[in-house]
């Protein structure tokens, strides 16, 4: 198969536990220049309707390309939901299969007005939960850089650097992977509250229903170019359970630009979307 906008639907349900030992990244900027050069060739590319352009008529969308050593260049965007919501959320799911489970999750969630930035969080499926996995600040800096949001014209953007073989010294329970392997690609978007998201449109018809590509793919074969990533430090690291949960307060968030960190207090509620 090739790298080419095929996708099939799914409808696994998934439930999220949001933990307040999640540790989100933020960053803002006025707009994220999207293009859909290279799509089938350097990037691998799967969009609602097919053929679409990112920044003019795709009601969602996801790209996948290798920048650089150990850079995977992440993008997600979809058209503001309708009626208006004050937060939405992207996610993009690694899978073994095209069954919802076992799963590691990049989420970006963005402020419609926006008031903040969007924040990116890295959460793990078990079966039909998930949980969103703590990272100290160098893991957190290690593993996601150079993130950006935005909201432009009715659309909503999201674009960040993921780590392909994470340097850190723990795989936490074996929920943080290398990503120079097969994997089916998940994309869903939906409204999200300030602790929880919410289902996303269940209409299998709907622009917005979820988008799972049809073949596996291996980030790392992605484009042309050759880079030296540096040997996985993940298959030597430990795997020690996430740290227990704090009942006060949520891991700081980090200012992509200038690691500003902050510490803030959040609910601990059981919450899900549908993907």
């Amino acid at each position: 198969h090739s790298m080419a906008t095929q996708f099939s639907m799914f409808l696994p349900l998934l439930l999220l536990t949001f933990s307040s030992s999640s540790l989100a990244i933020r960053s803002w900027t006025k707009q994220i220049d999207l293009d859909n050069a290279g799509c089938n060739s350097t990037k691998f590319c799967m969009m609602r309707p097919r053929g679409c352009h990112p920044s003019r008529d795709c009601t969602q969308g996801y790209m996948l390309s290798v920048v650089g050593p150990n850079q995977l260049k992440v993008e997600m965007f979809a058209q503001s939901l309708v009626p208006s919501v004050p937060l939405q959320y992207l996610a993009l799911g690694f899978s073994k299969d095209q069954i919802m489970g076992g799963d590691m999750v990049s989420e970006c969630v963005v402020s419609e007005t926006a008031v903040e930035g969007g924040e990116v969080f890295l959460s793990f499926n078990r079966g039909k939960s998930n949980d969103r996995v703590h990272f100290d600040d160098l893991e957190a800096e290690v593993v996601y850089s150079d993130i950006r949001s935005s909201v432009v014209n009715g659309r909503v953007s999201c674009s960040f650097i993921q780590s392909i073989r994470p340097q850190i010294d723990s795989t936490h329970g074996g929920r943080i992977w290398d990503l120079d392997q097969d994997f089916y690609i998940f994309g869903a978007t939906g409204s999200s509250q300030p602790d929880e998201v919410n289902p996303h449109d269940l209409n299998r018809d709907s622009y917005y229903f979820p988008l799972i590509s049809e073949s596996a793919i291996n980030p790392i074969t992605i484009g042309n170019n050759v880079f030296h990533h540096p040997e996985s430090s993940l298959s030597h690291a430990t795997t020690r359970n996430q740290r227990p949960i704090l009942t006060t307060t949520s891991p700081r968030p980090v200012a992509a630009a200038s690691i500003v960190i902050s510490l803030f207090s959040l609910l601990l509620p059981l919450t899900y979307f549908l993907f």
